[in-house]
């Protein structure tokens, strides 16, 4: 049986209004959190629970559980590509496949278990949950913007659950479409491919003829 009590006594002494800063996160793997890309690219952003005043005891508590969703928007297309990649403080044998409810624009999820006895994020207030890449495409102009969510927004599910006192860190954020505010995002735009400049054009088609006209000629009976 899980001790309620201590969530409750969490819930007692931090307070709603004292974790208006819990944020489920998104940055690219250089640490932007936007970019410019050709068609075809593939990209890879970073999940990270963020608590930077500590007030939901993730330092001192460490997470039992971890995870999160993608939800994409816009004119550039954006589709997963290869294993999501767990955090370090994440072991691949926890690691299941997304099981957020459906819904428009979602692209990927995960749900994680920590690498036991060591809870993920243990004295840190930054926590990486996982590595997701995506191969965008699209026009020159087209623009994506990739947003972080909880895996249900009803909360069935525990997503990110705090390793001492079980608090579902999840329901603290609720989800995208109510409180946009708790959740990080990052964009790309799809970009022009480049031009050959004149000079290099010119060298490809003098070269391109000059090889035409030798096949020609050893083509011809002697």
């Amino acid at each position: 049986m899980r001790p309620y009590f201590f969530a409750v006594l969490l819930l007692l002494v931090t307070g709603p209004g004292a974790r208006a800063d819990l944020l489920l996160d998104l940055r690219y793997s250089d640490s932007t959190t936007s970019k410019t890309v050709l068609s075809g690219d593939t990209v890879t952003v970073d999940l990270i629970l963020r608590d930077p005043s500590d007030d939901t005891f993730i330092s001192t508590e460490g997470l039992g559980s971890g995870g999160g969703a993608i939800v994409v928007s816009g004119s550039a297309a954006v589709l997963p590509v290869g294993p999501v990649v767990e955090g370090p403080g994440f072991d691949p044998l926890f690691t299941a496949p997304g099981v957020a409810v459906p819904r428009p624009g979602l692209v990927n999820s995960v749900l994680l278990g920590p690498f036991l006895p060591f809870p993920a994020g243990l004295g840190t207030t930054d926590v990486l949950l996982a590595s997701f890449s995506f191969i965008a495409t699209g026009i020159a102009g087209d623009t994506a913007t990739l947003s972080a969510d909880v895996l249900d927004p009803a909360h069935i599910l525990v997503g990110n659950e705090t390793f001492a006192s079980f608090t579902d860190l999840d329901s603290i954020l609720t989800d995208l479409a109510t409180t946009p505010g708790n959740f990080g995002s990052v964009t790309l735009t799809i970009g022009a491919a480049a031009v050959p400049e004149p000079s290099t054009l010119m060298t490809g088609l003098l070269v391109a003829g000059t090889l035409a006209w030798r096949r020609r000629k050893s083509a011809q009976p002697q």
